[in-house]
């Protein structure tokens, strides 16, 4: 039985790592719709996937879902981020700030 749950965490890894690679495919053919398909299936499955948040927040953003994006940002702030990942994380936040127009309230979590 051991031995079985050690194969399916190992398919399960390899699922995410197809997925996060496929993605960033998608998105380097300017596909964003596609890739956040993949990422949002991914961020289902695996909720702890500071990657795959980061990497959905920047398809968001780069789809003009400002609202989306920010509630993405705003699950990732929960997390224990690393020093590369709150750069990454701080970083797609001041983008967000500035796609909002001014005159707009900014969005929670950027």
């Amino acid at each position: 039985m051991e031995k079985g749950r050690a194969l399916f965490k190992e398919f399960e890894v390899d699922h995410i790592s197809w997925l996060l690679a496929a993605a960033s495919t998608l998105l380097d053919q300017q596909k964003t719709d596609r890739a956040i398909v993949l990422l949002e299936f991914l961020v289902l499955i695996d909720p702890h996937n500071v990657q795959g948040q980061t990497m959905l927040a920047y398809a968001l953003l780069r789809q003009d879902d400002q609202r989306r994006c920010g509630t993405t940002l705003a699950r990732l702030n929960q997390h224990q981020l690393s020093a590369r990942e709150r750069a990454a994380v701080d970083a797609l936040s001041a983008r967000l700030a500035d796609s909002v127009p001014s005159g707009q309230p900014r969005l929670q979590g950027a």
